[in-house]
C-alpha cells in the first residue's frame, strides 16, 4: 500500500519545520502515526536531531531531521 506521506527534501524555513512539528504531532495523537525509536541515524550521525515515525496505516517507516544549518532538514521514508 503507497504511504500517503510525502517526502519533504528541505524545510525552506523554521516557520515551515514548526508546522511541520504540529501536523506530525497531529498524526500521532489522532493515532494515525507511532514514533519508534532511532534504528540508523541520518547520515550515520548521532549530532542530529532526528526522529522516526511509523505510518499505521501503511506500515511503513519515516524519518524527520530538523534543520541545521547549512542542512535545512528533510522527511523521509526509511527503506
Amino acid at each position: 500500500m503507497k504511504c500517503h506521506w510525502e517526502k519533504i527534501d528541505r524545510f525552506r524555513s523554521s516557520n515551515e519545520f514548526k508546522r511541520f512539528l504540529v501536523w506530525i504531532d497531529e498524526q500521532e495523537k489522532n493515532g494515525f502515526a507511532e514514533r519508534i525509536s532511532v534504528k540508523k541515524p541520518y547520515e550515520g550521525s548521532l549530532l542530529f536531531d532526528e526522529r522516526w515515525y511509523k505510518c499505521k496505516k501503511c506500515n511503513t517507516i519515516w524519518r524527520v531531521v530538523a534543520p541545521d544549518p547549512p542542512f535545512e532538514g528533510v522527511f523521509e521514508l526509511i527503506d
